[in-house]
């Protein structure tokens, strides 16, 4: 059995945080559809960058149903993040599909 076992990053400034998860994990759990524009994505790297009110929510319920667990740790910025500055998260093709996931 693959480590299910993750360690994540949380970004946050004054206003806000998102866990950095990548792409090929959200791909993995399903939920790429469902993500909102809310959240960031950095084509160069495949990283995602899930908001924390709705979209980490989404990923950490249907992930934790798989069995994954986590460690998080914060990288705090007293700014503006640089988060804030990439496209917004292109995929969503489901654009309320969160509701039935966080409603479950």
């Amino acid at each position: 059995m693959a480590d299910k076992h993750l360690t994540l990053t949380v970004y946050v400034d004054p206003g806000h945080a998102w866990v950095g998860v990548p792409l090929t994990l959200v791909e993995k759990l399903g939920i790429k559809d469902i993500i909102t524009n809310c959240s960031y994505y950095n084509h160069k790297i495949g990283m995602c960058y899930l908001e924390e009110d709705c979209d980490a929510s989404v990923f950490v319920k249907v992930a934790r149903e798989k069995g994954y667990t986590f460690t998080f740790k914060e990288s705090h910025n007293n700014w503006e993040s640089p988060v804030r500055k990439l496209p917004h998260y292109p995929f969503n093709t489901n654009p309320t599909g969160y509701r039935e996931v966080l409603a479950s």
